[in-house]
């Protein structure tokens, strides 16, 4: 059983899962699963010190982002909700 919240996101860990999520274009179970095994695999190499992820967490935070809005009176995006934006359109 999970309690709480789990390990934040850095920025560069977002990006990193954002590109991956864009070489995939998951659409069921199976490939989110395919995402977590890609997205790990690449961590190992660029980033080791970013913590292992599951595939609820990389599917859910790829939700956040492709959900956020964009700041009321602030015109700019930021990058990585604009990528998530962009994979899911």
């Amino acid at each position: 059983r999970k309690h709480g919240r789990g390990k934040h996101w850095k920025e560069e860990e977002a990006a990193l899962m954002l590109t991956v999520v864009s070489d995939i274009l998951p659409r069921g179970a199976s490939e989110w699963l395919f995402v977590q095994q890609k997205y790990n695999e690449k961590r190992l190499l660029k980033a080791p010190y970013f913590p292992e992820r599951d595939d609820e967490s990389i599917r859910t935070k790829f939700k956040a982002l492709k959900n956020a809005r964009k700041p009321t009176g602030d015109p700019t995006c930021p990058v990585n909700v604009r990528e998530a934006k962009r994979i899911y359109r």
